[in-house]
């Protein structure tokens, strides 16, 4: 048995235990990387160690521990809230009201399972009140937030560009796949949520009542200016310099904006004027995600140094008629994303053999990108993942969460068929 067999034979391995033992992923990535890199390749552990994606790793960290703060302290759920009660006399629009506000939570950086253990129980908690479809409401609030985290400054949005700029692509590229990947989702997953809402008829409801959310408390609107301050640093000048291409220190400001350090230097504004918890906020950082990405990330680089992604490569090459190659990435990532993470396990294993299956399959290497994002998400509801589990815990009534087991079975086929769909039709 060859090194590049025992390493497919690892990968795959890695995340069956993951499931089957419950045991984060990345530790046995982890493990395997050590044994594969230094007693099959003849590697170094420090080598091997320097696989680490050290900078991914800052910025998921710098920018899950800042949000935790609007978060723990309850500004992002009343920003929910009075949205929610603005519209109460809109009823139709529910449903896409909540699909927004999950988006621009998970957009200004909160995450994707932050914004759906948040989202969810509101948006089921909504449709009940209101009368359409549970379903419905929990659905839109999860598209919303797999949507709004994968925006540029997302820590999502951050996940991508980290691993997208590991395969050798200069600043521009990255930044335009990812605005790409968003994009897309953007249109497939309003298209589907319309599609949803017209089946489970989400039009018949009915005028919402509910009492005037309480106002903001001090400690949260100082939290949300320091928010709205980080997002203005970030975003503003990136806007502002296609406006004014010739304005140096707006060029400059462009250049050197990074949401990692932002999100820090706003942490420590936050912890100065005592509005959060430290320790809280530590709590709230999904480490058990950030591990997982890294081990995978490592074992991924320990396998493109055995030639597993040339091996790929090529064996798709002569057996994938070229038209395929989408719909092969797509389905691949699908059935990763059944029980997987889409962050932890799809992208860190897909991505690396996207610039060359771009290359065989003839397409805009964005188009592949793209294609693995929404594959990540697509079947990404189902129960026996990360995201489809936060999903079931937010339904707290017994009877309705079986309801809501057996529904999202069935969006994984409908996932696929869209992904499918999606594949040749997506404008990057």
């Amino acid at each position: 048995m060859n090194i590049i067999t025992i390493t497919i034979i690892a990968i795959v391995a890695a995340v069956l235990l993951g499931f089957a033992t419950k045991i984060n992923i990345g530790l046995y990535a982890f493990a395997f990387a050590y044994l594969i890199g230094c007693f099959g390749l003849g590697l170094k552990p420090k080598e091997v160690c320097a696989l680490l994606p050290t900078q991914l790793f800052f910025l998921f960290f710098a920018v899950t521990f800042f949000y935790s703060f609007a978060t723990e302290d309850g500004t992002l759920e009343l920003i929910s809230k009075k949205v929610i009660y603005a519209a109460r006399k809109v009823p139709f629009l529910l449903p896409f009201v909540i699909y927004f506000i999950s988006m621009g939570l998970a957009a200004m950086g909160a995450g994707l399972y932050a914004i759906l253990a948040l989202m969810v129980p509101v948006g089921v908690s909504v449709a009940t009140t209101a009368g359409f479809h549970p379903f419905l409401g929990g659905l839109a609030a999860a598209y919303g937030a797999s949507v709004g985290s994968n925006f540029r400054y997302s820590s999502g949005g951050v996940i991508i560009q980290g691993l997208i700029s590991k395969d050798g692509f200069d600043a521009e590229a990255v930044i335009a796949y990812t605005d790409g990947a968003f994009f897309n989702m953007l249109v497939l997953y309003t298209l589907m949520l319309v599609l949803l809402f017209v089946v489970l008829k989400g039009y018949r409801v009915r005028a919402l009542e509910m009492e005037k959310p309480e106002a903001f408390s001090k400690q949260q609107k100082a939290n949300l200016l320091i928010l709205l301050c980080v997002i203005v640093v970030v975003i503003g000048p990136a806007l502002l310099v296609k406006v004014f291409p010739n304005v140096g220190w707006l060029a400059a400001m462009n250049k050197y904006a990074d949401i990692g350090f932002a999100s820090v230097i706003a942490s420590l504004f936050v912890l100065a004027f005592k509005l959060g918890d430290a320790k809280k906020a530590f709590a709230k950082v999904p480490w058990a995600t950030l591990i997982t990405i890294c081990g995978v990330s490592v074992l991924m680089g320990v396998a493109t140094k055995a030639g597993v992604i040339d091996a790929l490569t090529t064996w798709v090459g002569e057996n994938v008629p070229a038209f395929w190659i989408p719909s092969v990435v797509l389905l691949t990532g699908c059935c990763l994303s059944v029980f997987g993470s889409g962050y932890g396990v799809v992208m860190p294993t897909i991505f690396p053999m996207v610039p060359a299956l771009a290359t065989v399959a003839g397409v805009n290497p964005g188009k592949l990108y793209a294609i693995v994002v929404a594959a990540a998400f697509l079947t990404g509801v189902s129960p026996f993942s990360s995201g489809g589990g936060l999903i079931q815990a937010g339904v707290h009534d017994d009877a309705l969460r079986a309801k809501f087991f057996n529904w999202q079975l069935i969006m994984i086929g409908v996932g696929v068929l869209a992904g499918l769909l999606y594949s040749y039709t997506l404008a990057f």
